[in-house]
């Protein structure tokens, strides 16, 4: 039995619950209540529950399911085994990914895959949502652009780019290539803070030189990075974190943006050439007309 603890979290329901314990399941050994969301349920509710959660009948297990132990009352997570479900890895939801697509025959490219984890943030579920959207849009066949256009999000090349023309200070080609995005309707938000994520795991790299801490980017597309210092890449991300803060009270957050890059021009202490030659294996999609 399934209970969404998020509507019926009052003393009443709580007193239903209690009331139809008592009786022993018609089929099975054992009648098992899911509390979800939990953590809704009010003080007055968890102390009507906490006589039946201490000496539940034989014939029932209780399942309380929460995103936010933290707000459930010590005296019921006394009283229960904890059991506490982990992000899974973007290797590990790549992997199962691509099981489902073989099954399904779906033709997907990896940069594709390697999106969809990323933006499920470790939830398998999320991933499969976000999975069977791409399928209902591209059929068959799906594409990084298709990805972009559902979510109004960049490709990795594109973010490399965005940092190739700052570290160059080529004022036209930054300003152009952030007129496009946000012609195309990319969420600039998402963007900048991915941005900051990449610098963020470059430096980590700097550090580490451990490639199995990397979960964004790969060993080629760091080596883009790293024709800056990390105090300059530090400062970058100084200025990028400042700008997402602002957003909330940004009327244009696309200028907020190009304000933010125009910083990172002027805080870098020299331009630097970069290269994408040996890329090729990043998706080569038409970047300018």
């Amino acid at each position: 039995v399934e209970i969404d603890a998020a509507s019926n979290n009052g003393v009443e329901e709580v007193r239903n619950l209690i009331e139809k314990v008592k009786y022993a399941p018609i089929k099975g050994k054992y009648k098992v209540y899911i509390i979800d969301e939990v953590h809704m349920m009010s003080t007055g509710a968890f102390n009507a529950l906490l006589k039946t959660i201490e000496e539940p009948p034989a014939h029932v297990i209780f399942i309380l399911a929460t995103t936010e132990p933290h707000k459930v009352i010590p005296t019921i997570i006394s009283r229960c085994q904890r059991f506490d479900f982990t992000k899974l890895s973007v290797w590990e939801m790549e992997r199962h990914i691509k099981k489902i697509l073989h099954q399904e025959n779906i033709t997907c490219d990896d940069e594709v895959i390697r999106m969809i984890s990323q933006l499920a943030d470790g939830g398998m579920r999320d991933a499969l949502s976000i999975l069977d959207q791409c399928i209902a849009y591209a059929q068959n066949n799906i594409k990084i652009h298709h990805v972009n256009e559902i979510y109004g999000i960049t490709t990795m090349r594109e973010k490399l780019e965005l940092f190739s023309f700052v570290y160059q200070k080529d004022v036209h080609l930054l300003l152009d290539k952030v007129k496009r995005m946000i012609e195309k309707g990319i969420d600039i938000k998402r963007l900048t803070f991915d941005m900051i994520e990449i610098l963020k795991e470059s430096i980590i790299y700097d550090y580490t030189k451990d490639t199995d801490l990397l979960k964004l980017l790969n060993e080629k597309e760091v080596g883009i990075l790293h024709h800056k210092s990390i105090d300059d890449r530090l400062s970058m991300i100084d200025t990028l974190m400042d700008t997402y803060d602002k957003y909330r009270f940004a009327a244009n957050v696309g200028a907020y943006f190009e304000v933010c890059l125009l910083k990172m021009l002027e805080n870098n202490t020299e331009a630097v050439s970069v290269s994408f030659e040996g890329m090729d294996d990043l998706p080569t999609e038409e970047i300018f007309d």
